[in-house]
This record gives C-alpha cells, structure tokens and sequence, in this order.
C-alpha cells in the first residue's frame, strides 16, 4: 500500500481507499436535491416569480449548512492520499454556489417595489454575500484545490459591490497568509485600505 509523506507509515493501513469516498460521494444526487429546493421542473425550469422572501432565505439556509458540511469534508480529507476526492467536494461547494447565485439572480430580476416581501432585498443580498465568502473562505483555506483555477470559475456578478472587494481582499491574503488565520471579520473600509497599500507598496518597488 502507498505511504504518503503527510501520513504516519504504520497506521496508514487504516485510512479509507480514495476511490471508494470518491464512489460513496457521487450517490448524493446533489443535482436531483437542487431541482427540488429550487421548485424545477423536469426539463430544468422555475420560475422565479413564485419564490417568495422567505423561500429565497431557506434557500440561504440550506446552502449555508450544506457548505459548513461539505467544508468539513475538506478538512478531514486535507492529506495528498485524498487530492482527487478533495476536488470533488470542492466542485461540489463550488456548483451549490453557482446553483444558489443562478437563483438569486432571477429572484433579483423579478423582484421589486411593488413586490410584497417579508423580508427586503437588502437583507437577503446580505445573507447572500456572507454565504458566498464562507464558500470563499473554505475554499481559500484548503491549499490541495487549485485555488485560482476554482475561484476564477465563482459567479461574482451577484455580489455586492462592498463584498466583492472583501473576496478580492481575502484572495489577495491567501497568498502571504497562513489559511488558518483567514476569516470574515474584517470591514469593508479595512479591505480596501489593506488593497490601496498594497498596490502602492508594489508600484513603488516597480518604481526602484
């Protein structure tokens, strides 16, 4: 049996084959569980009308909890035994985004003034955002995915302006920073000082 150089030689017997997590984790019909939170139809099809406030934040909800799981998959599997089936729950993290962004969007295009809603746009995009830097920051946290090919196939267009330069700012940390210490805390104001001194910092070396 292979030893890897992350892995302890005598207890490594004991770890799971990677083609078998990989098989138990392709019987989620994770595409079947998005249809139906979504209300699809067969041929793929909503109608983002019918989703009301409250659906749209379980639709958060949902997401949320389905990325903190699957992040813990990233993390009990970070060992270079596990590289392949690591990028699966990546991918997996990945389309939640991509299927939860899809969705606000249309909800965004039809929603309105006139529009009764329980809960307003600005709360919704907020919750929005914060789901999307978890994802951010699960992801920025695990070194095995290929960071910049996965973050570069994220759908930023339905951020927030002030959250996108958040993103911008995190990925930029991921870079010097140890993955342990990234984290959500710091504001929007913070950020984009961090990034106006860091882009000064780098055009004044360009310059000696």
């Amino acid at each position: 049996m292979c030893v890897f150089q992350d892995e302890d030689p005598e207890s490594s017997w004991l770890l799971l084959c990677e083609e078998d997590l990989i098989s138990l984790l392709s019987q989620f019909p994770f595409q079947q569980l998005f249809t139906h939170l979504l209300e699809m139809s067969k041929k793929g099809v909503y109608e983002p009308k019918a989703c009301s406030s409250q659906k749209m934040m379980r639709v958060f909800a949902f997401a949320s909890s389905l990325i903190e799981l699957l992040a813990v998959g990233l993390n009990t599997y970070d060992s270079a035994r596990y590289r392949q089936l690591v990028k699966r729950i990546g991918h997996t993290i990945r389309m939640t985004v991509c299927y939860v962004s899809d969705h606000w969007a249309q909800y965004v295009s039809v929603a309105g003034p006139a529009r009764p809603s329980t809960i307003s746009l600005e709360k919704l995009q907020l919750e929005y955002d914060h789901l999307f830097l978890r994802a951010v920051l699960h992801v920025l946290r695990n070194k095995r995915l290929g960071i910049w090919l996965f973050m570069s196939e994220m759908p930023y267009g339905t951020l927030s302006s002030s959250m996108l330069w958040r993103v911008l700012y995190v990925m930029q940390c991921a870079e010097t920073t140890a993955p342990d210490t990234l984290n959500s805390t710091d504001n929007t104001y913070t950020c984009l000082q961090a990034l106006r001194g860091a882009h000064t910092h780098t055009h004044n070396d360009d310059r000696n």
